[in-house]
């Protein structure tokens, strides 16, 4: 089947749950009339019409995991689970919003359901999810992914169990790294000075980029941001306020546009408008920031990269450590009102366990890295997965809250900023302007949903 990215939500589909772009237009709080909270840790058998009592009925988004690997995980439940089917049904990540408010609010909603990253904590908030912070420990929770661990969490409730998730890293050239006589740097610094490297090595060529970096490609500013022990937003006892405009924040702009001088993309492009890889494998760029999913697909459009391209995490200030990324992906989660709630965590066991997690992560032409830090050794054989992997060790989320989509609708305060510092506007009044509007927009939302 074909699989999309897991990191986002993205307009075409991650959360997407990273596919290309991610222009998350989340809901700001879910309202659930009548749907009851769950006690903490409590996982029952509700009361159930006899003609439900032998279906479990899963909702995973499309493209999220081969089909092959769910109807392995399938046929082995319905083994061990006598008398129980499986109804594996699945789900357009387009209105998903909708559509699960409505199937949660129902009386007769699906017993798994996945939510991308950025959408846990909204159907959390409202209500309709089952506690699961008894069984995090039971679940492997002492090394999930640190960028996933909290994008479960509400009102310090595990609410949403890791799946699966992505993150980006630097993809090279290393026929043109020789040309220029350098190797893949450690540090930010050094990335600099590698990059002009380049660029005086191919100063011939018109054609040439030494990187390939979109303009508001906000996911390498949040790591800049937090490398320098910034945020992109502070909560201050339930208020939130915008911290673009702090000094850390200011920095790591500054860096961008340093890295961005040796990009020829508009200061308005992102990852797919024009699509990386499709930019990538036309063969006159040196590096490109980019998921997995890319370096497949522009080896897939140039055949003649193959053997040719190298990987390495972004770097970080010092050498002793990559750079902050952002991890996004999806969860797994329990309606309250599901008719099968302990077969449905059974269910989740199974697909988040080593077992299952290993079969998804090897699959042919994976993107995906393991759920918990422990299975790294799972994509050992695959050099381009085990960067990525060792990358996710230093994950990151963007501010969990479900107000946190006011500022990802569009139009996205942080990618605005960001095109409009790379036109040339002043930095630290857009900076504080950028702050502003995402303080305004958190503290709106906040009356959202109640």
């Amino acid at each position: 089947m074909s699989r999309r990215n897991p990191n986002e939500q993205p307009s075409t589909r991650p959360g997407d749950p990273l596919g290309g772009s991610v222009k998350t237009k989340l809901f700001l709080a879910v309202s659930l009339a009548g749907v009851m909270v769950a006690a903490s840790g409590c996982v029952t058998t509700k009361t159930e019409n006899a003609g439900d009592q032998k279906t479990i009925r899963v909702w995973l988004m499309e493209d999220s995991a081969p089909d092959q690997v769910i109807a392995d995980l399938d046929k082995e439940f319905e083994a061990t689970h006598s008398g129980y089917k499986v109804r594996y049904e699945i789900q357009k990540w387009a209105g998903i919003q909708t559509t699960l408010s409505a199937a949660l609010s129902s009386g007769n909603p699906p017993d798994v359901i996945e939510t991308g990253s950025t959408q846990t904590v909204s159907f959390a908030r409202g209500g309709g999810l089952l506690d699961l912070t008894g069984k995090k420990a039971e679940l492997g929770g002492d090394h999930w992914l640190p960028g996933l661990v909290d994008s479960g969490v509400w009102e310090n409730k595990q609410f949403g169990i890791p799946f699966f998730a992505s993150n980006r890293v630097v993809v090279y050239r290393k026929d043109m790294f020789e040309r220029a006589g350098v190797t893949p740097p450690k540090t930010q610094a050094e990335w600099v000075q590698v990059s002009q490297k380049l660029k005086n090595a191919y100063a011939g060529d018109p054609k040439f980029q030494a990187l390939l970096l979109p303009g508001t490609f906000w996911y390498a500013l949040c790591g800049f941001i937090w490398d320098r022990g910034g945020q992109l937003a502070t909560d201050d006892g339930g208020s939130w306020k915008g911290a673009l405009d702090s000094p850390q924040s200011v920095d790591a702009m500054r860096y961008f546009q340093t890295m961005f001088k040796f990009s020829k993309l508009a200061p308005d492009s992102d990852e797919d408008v024009p699509r990386s890889s499709d930019v990538f494998a036309q063969g006159d760029t040196a590096q490109m920031v980019s998921l997995p999913l890319y370096y497949h697909e522009a080896i897939t459009k140039n055949p003649s990269l193959d053997g040719k391209l190298g990987v390495f995490p972004i770097p970080g200030l010092t050498a002793d450590k990559p750079g902050s990324v952002f991890v996004g992906g999806s969860n797994l989660s329990i309606p309250v009102r599901s008719k099968h709630a302990d077969l449905a965590y059974e269910y989740i066991k199974m697909l988040t366990g080593d077992k299952y997690q290993t079969k998804l992560v090897q699959y042919p032409n994976n993107w995906y890295v393991p759920d918990k830090t422990t299975l790294a050794p799972a994509v050992a054989n695959d050099p381009v997965m085990t960067v990525v992997s060792q990358a996710a060790a230093f994950g990151r989320s963007m501010p969990v809250d479900p107000r946190w989509a006011a500022v990802e609708n569009e139009p996205n305060v942080i990618r605005r900023y960001m095109t409009q510092v790379l036109s040339g506007g002043d930095l630290a009044t857009l900076a504080r302007q950028a702050s502003d509007e995402i303080t305004r927009r958190m503290n709106a939302a906040g009356a959202v949903g109640g």
